[in-house]
């Protein structure tokens, strides 16, 4: 999410103040149709890759714009650097950890990689990158219905400030059709903003679209996707910030 950065404001603005990026965009909400209408012009299980592109859009109309430029050559190089050193710290250890006790190893590492990941976060925030999301990956089945609540609530001010739902993958979009899973993006503007990312997910939960005591969902930073950090990645990353069991339960600590 390049660009500038909306916050979440309230719900006092007239017409004329109200925002939207995706603006004259076909594949978003527009401020001038009703949420019922636009999900009728653009259901997610039907709508093709092809036509619309791989995402649909809607915009918190409500969030307040502040100017704050992502600088991305900064983020990938300096980030990258981060990177690179974590690796060459990482080999050094491991040469060491051979004659050191039991467990040293693991412990090192351990610590050494959290300082790499908190360090990479703080380039992130020099970049101007503090977006990220909450991802949910619904049925293709059901995957309207889940979008429904999401934009609604997206649009009444009650989540972040920007969702996205996948389109349906066809074959002139180069994707495979029938896909059993879709996935839905719920971004909020600051990832260490963890009251406000918390807010959000409590949200999901109302919505029923997190299970109490079920299958978990996860935080992602956009930073760490620009920087092609996923699940299983060479450096031993955790490819999310948080977790929803980990977030709601009570008295979790943060570093920020």
């Amino acid at each position: 999410m390049a660009g500038t950065t909306p916050r979440p404001g309230d719900a006092s603005e007239t017409t004329a103040d109200l925002y939207n990026p995706y603006e004259g965009r076909p594949c978003a909400y527009q401020i001038s149709e009703p949420v019922a209408d636009f999900l009728v012009r653009l259901p997610p299980a039907s709508t093709p890759a092809s036509e619309y592109g791989p995402w649909i859009f809607v915009a918190n109309p409500h969030a307040v714009l502040v100017p704050l430029e992502q600088d991305l050559e900064y983020l990938t190089s300096k980030g990258q650097t981060v990177l690179d050193e974590w690796m060459t710290e990482k080999a050094d250890l491991e040469g060491i950890g051979i004659h050191r006790r039991a467990g040293w190893l693991e412990s090192a590492l351990n610590r050494t990689r959290k300082l790499a990941e908190n360090g990479l976060l703080d380039v992130a925030k020099e970049a101007g990158c503090t977006t990220g999301k909450w991802m949910l990956f619904p049925p293709s089945a059901s995957v309207d219905e889940l979008w429904s609540s999401v934009a609604r609530a997206t649009v009444a001010n009650e989540l972040g400030v920007i969702a996205k739902v996948a389109t349906a993958p066809d074959e002139a979009s180069g994707g495979e059709g029938g896909r059993s899973s879709r996935v839905i993006c719920i971004y909020t503007a600051d990832f260490s903003d963890v009251a406000d990312v918390k807010r959000v997910l409590v949200k999901l939960k109302e919505l029923g679209l997190v299970e109490a005591g079920g299958r978990g969902i996860y935080y992602k930073c956009d930073a760490y996707t620009c920087l092609g950090i996923a699940s299983g990645n060479k450096y031993g990353f955790k490819a999310s910030m948080y977790s929803s069991r980990e977030l709601l339960k009570e008295g979790r600590r943060s570093r920020w």
